[in-house]
């Protein structure tokens, strides 16, 4: 299955290398990419929720 990873992906142009595959959880979606010197990176993309509805996903993913 492919998904549309352009809100999470980079798109500057700069080389850069999936590393593993997106994540997404009740707070946000996570890719890891190698740079161009070899460094892995970490991009979060927010899910646009209010403080506490936020707060709620995280306590309820935490329990499982």
């Amino acid at each position: 299955m492919t998904r549309d990873t352009s809100p999470v992906m980079p798109t500057s142009g700069a080389p850069v290398q999936q590393v593993g595959v997106i994540e997404e959880h009740g707070y946000g979606r996570f890719a890891w990419i190698l740079d161009g010197e070899g460094n892995r990176v970490e991009l979060w993309e927010p899910v646009q929720l209010s403080a506490e509805e936020f707060e709620r996903r995280l306590r309820a993913e935490k329990v499982q």
